[in-house]
C-alpha cells in the first residue's frame, strides 16, 4: 500500500434531480490515469485507506460516497435513490471532471455499479476491475439475509 495522502481535491456535487450533493475527491496526479473506485453498500462510503491501493504518481484516483452515503449531502437518504440514478451520477462526476475516458474500479455492491456502468457507458471505459464481486443476484441476497447464509458468521446480528 502507498502511504496516505490529501486529496488534491474535493467537491461538493449535486445531482441533476437536486435532492442529493455528492462529495467528491481527487488523488493524485493530474495527468496520470484516470480511475473512479465506486465503494460498497449501499449505505456504506469511500473506505478511508482506498487512495492507498493507487499509486499517486501514476492515477489520478476519483472518489464519491453515492447518494445517502458517507460525506454526501441529502434530506433523505432513500429518497431519489436508486441503481439507475448512481449509475448517473457516476457519468455526472465524470463529465463534471472533464474526463473523456476512465478505468472503473468496485467493491461488493460497486461492482454491480462497475457492470452497469461499462455496460451503459463503455465508450467511456478503458478498463473496469470488480473486487469482492457482488451483483445483487436472489441467491446473494438471500445468502446475505437468510439462514444458514451468513448468519452462521454473526448470529446475534
Amino acid at each position: 500500500m502507498h502511504p496516505k495522502h490529501a486529496p488534491t481535491s474535493t467537491l461538493l456535487l449535486p445531482t441533476r434531480d437536486g435532492l442529493h450533493e455528492l462529495h467528491v475527491a481527487e488523488y493524485g496526479a493530474p495527468g496520470g490515469t484516470p480511475i473512479v473506485y465506486l465503494h460498497g453498500g449501499p449505505g456504506g462510503g469511500t473506505p478511508p485507506d482506498v487512495p492507498r491501493l493507487f499509486d499517486p504518481a501514476v492515477f489520478r484516483l476519483v472518489t464519491f460516497d453515492q447518494r445517502g452515503c458517507g460525506r454526501s449531502r441529502c434530506a433523505d437518504r432513500l429518497l431519489a435513490n436508486t441503481t439507475a440514478l448512481l449509475i448517473d451520477d457516476v457519468e455526472a462526476v465524470r463529465c463534471r471532471l472533464g474526463i473523456e475516458r476512465w478505468a472503473v474500479f468496485g467493491s461488493s455492491y460497486g461492482s454491480l455499479l462497475v457492470a452497469l456502468y461499462a455496460a451503459r457507458h463503455s465508450a467511456r471505459v478503458t478498463f473496469a476491475i470488480a473486487h469482492g464481486v457482488f451483483l445483487g443476484t436472489r441467491a446473494e441476497v438471500g445468502w446475505l439475509y437468510e439462514a444458514p447464509g451468513a448468519s452462521r458468521f454473526y448470529p446475534d446480528q
